[in-house]
């Protein structure tokens, strides 16, 4: 169990807890920890229940079954973003499109880790690119986007 090897040890590392340190939270010795990172053994299933409900994370997180950490966390994110958006259209419809929209979602996954500084030179990017497609469109104007063709074929 590879996978649990590693998102142990980093979900320790995350909460500054030392091998010990944990060892002791569950009542068991520093080398089982270090036995379990080191992919020397693995816990028993009570054992790895014990570990997801400690970090509050899902199982199949944990086994590498998914990159979500926490499912009840998801849902009631998406609570959340439907109650700030219900007030807004705007902001509804552009949650409503990362939704239908599989390479949105993977750029809003993919953004998520990056500071405020990162994203804005993205934006940045983006905008330059936007513009350079305006300019060619206005150029050329014979040219046609996909996004263009799905709307023009309504």
């Amino acid at each position: 169990m590879a996978v649990l090897a590693e998102r142990l040890k980093l979900l320790r590392k995350e909460k500054n807890l030392s091998q010990k340190d944990l060892g002791e939270a569950f009542g068991i010795p520093r080398t089982s920890i270090a036995n379990w990172e080191s992919r020397g053994s693995d816990p028993e299933l009570k054992t790895v229940i014990k570990i997801a409900d400690f970090f509050n994370v899902s199982l199949d997180y944990l086994l590498g079954r998914s990159n979500i950490r926490n499912y009840k966390f998801t849902e009631s994110l998406a609570l959340t973003v439907a109650n700030l958006t219900s007030n807004d259209p705007e902001l509804e419809r552009f949650f409503s499109i990362i939704n239908e929209r599989v390479e949105l979602k993977l750029l809003v996954k993919q953004m998520k880790d990056m500071d405020s500084c990162t994203i804005m030179k993205w934006s940045k990017i983006i905008s330059t690119v936007e513009e350079e497609c305006s300019e060619c469109l206005r150029t050329n104007s014979n040219v046609e986007f996909p996004e263009q063709r799905v709307h023009s074929s309504n």
